[in-house]
């Protein structure tokens, strides 16, 4: 969803563009879904990563996890590790739940506001989750 602010932005040839639930501040958004002591968990995780990617291994992290209290993961929310292992089962066999503990900390940077006033003559419409308690 926010990527596709962010390409109305910087490629001219983009007339419209839909965003779907977007994530629009990284850094909020874990901060807020991971609540004060598990974020500091998830930046340590984050640290002890980068510690790793000087000897040449790659960290991984749960992308969600079905007991967020106990596994930490990008996305703490039962249902998110719920509805994907059901895509899993039913048409995506080769889905593998995780992320790289890199990507993880990229969004940490990713912030869209920046871009937002030079998407101004463009159509936009955004679509929002009713109920959505993850995505500001």
């Amino acid at each position: 969803g926010g990527h596709v602010l962010i390409l109305a932005a910087i490629d001219p040839r983009v007339k419209a563009v839909v965003s779907v639930v977007p994530v629009v501040d990284g850094y909020a958004t874990m901060k807020r879904v991971h609540g004060e002591t598990r974020f500091a968990a998830f930046e340590q995780k984050i640290l002890d990563a980068r510690r790793q990617a000087v000897l040449g291994v790659e960290d991984r992290i749960a992308f969600s996890s079905l007991t967020p209290t106990e596994e930490l993961s990008v996305w703490p929310f039962p249902r998110i590790h719920q509805v994907f292992h059901q895509i899993k089962e039913s048409e995506a066999p080769l889905h593998e739940h995780w992320s790289t503990t890199e990507s993880a900390e990229l969004l940490l940077n990713y912030r869209i506001f920046d871009f937002l006033p030079r998407i101004l003559d463009k159509k936009v419409a955004m679509i929002v989750a009713e109920g959505d308690n993850i995505t500001a």
